[in-house]
């Protein structure tokens, strides 16, 4: 393995990453705005149209607070099996819920680009993918801040070691297949985030395709850059009911028949994210053993279920796959 290029704090780093970011540029002063998104329509290959950002930048960056040695998603980090699949039901859980919303409903009937997996990674949710992004001060941000789980914020980091991954994709080369755009969605967080989606398989791990470097976490420098840009956590974090919607499933002790049958289907269908594919036998013992209750609706009543008069309603089944994910 190479030697990993060390830097004394987060900016030097961005400089050696991005040396003319406009953030590196512009540090003496106060809210920089960064959020200079401009989207235009790309034609997905199942016929469906995302709104992407097109940047000349080739790098995709993932901002890590510590030094861990592999980088797995966030499904394949849950050490034991049955975990792993109470998780995987939550997430279908609410991946099923997201079709009753009237803003997903809205993006189906029009074609755009819906991408319910990596919907269900921004809001926290075990998904068998990482959350990449091409926009260096996103990245910068989840290096320098660690989440508080009392206070429910983001907190700057005061000492330690933090490290960005990168992975290079060329402008005029074949994508990675494991690469996903995500876009403009339904919901605010995964588009302010820059968002890109990169599948891991079950056996395997980022680090083998990225490149890394660290930095020393330096309190006042990471400060400095916080107040540099525009309201990093309420822009990559904004106040929004759907985020409150997916605390409550992944907190209350049920899961939908509708979730479970989703669940089963997509194994059906050839995309089993757990080796070997749990039966559904093995699914409803593991979520009794964990005193997970079935249930015919959801715990939640959405205020925007569309009605028969609305004209987003239509009748489509849940589609789980990504065009762009690598089978």
């Amino acid at each position: 393995m190479p030697d990993i290029k060390k830097f004394p704090n987060i900016i030097e780093a961005m400089k050696y990453l991005e040396p003319g970011h406009l953030l590196t540029q512009c540090l003496e002063r106060d809210g920089v705005a960064i959020n200079y998104q401009s989207n235009m329509p790309v034609s997905m290959p199942d016929g469906r149209i995302a709104l992407l950002c097109p940047s000349p930048n080739p790098n995709y960056y993932r901002g890590e607070n510590g030094v861990y040695p592999s980088c797995k998603s966030s499904l394949y980090r849950i050490a034991k099996r049955e975990d792993q699949i109470c998780a995987l039901a939550k997430t279908y859980e609410f991946m099923c819920f997201l079709l009753t919303l009237g803003e997903v409903q809205s993006y189906l009937y029009h074609n755009l680009w819906y991408d319910p997996w990596a919907i269900a990674q921004h809001y926290e949710f075990a998904t068998p993918m990482i959350d990449l992004t091409h926009e260096i001060a996103v990245a910068a941000f989840f290096a320098t801040h660690r989440y508080d789980r009392v206070t429910k914020s983001y907190q700057l980091m005061r000492e330690g070691v933090g490290q960005i991954r990168w992975i290079i994709q060329p402008p005029m080369m074949p994508q990675d297949p494991n690469l996903c755009p995500i876009g403009v969605q339904p919901f605010s967080r995964p588009s302010n985030q820059y968002g890109y989606g990169y599948w891991i398989p079950e056996d395997d791990d980022f680090k083998n395709h990225s490149e890394l470097i660290q930095f020393e976490q330096d309190y006042q420098v990471n400060y400095r850059l916080k107040t540099a840009m525009t309201g990093p956590e309420t822009m990559y974090f904004p106040n929004e009911k759907i985020a409150q919607m997916a605390s409550i499933i992944k907190n209350e002790n049920v899961i939908t028949n509708c979730a479970i049958d989703t669940f089963i289907q997509d194994i059906a269908d050839g995309n089993s994210y757990i080796t070997p594919a749990p039966s559904r036998d093995e699914i409803l013992d593991i979520l009794k053993q964990k005193g997970v209750f079935l249930v015919d609706a959801s715990v939640i009543c959405p205020e925007a279920i569309p009605t028969r008069t609305n004209p987003f309603k239509i009748d489509r089944k849940l589609v789980l796959t990504p065009a762009y994910k690598n089978k």
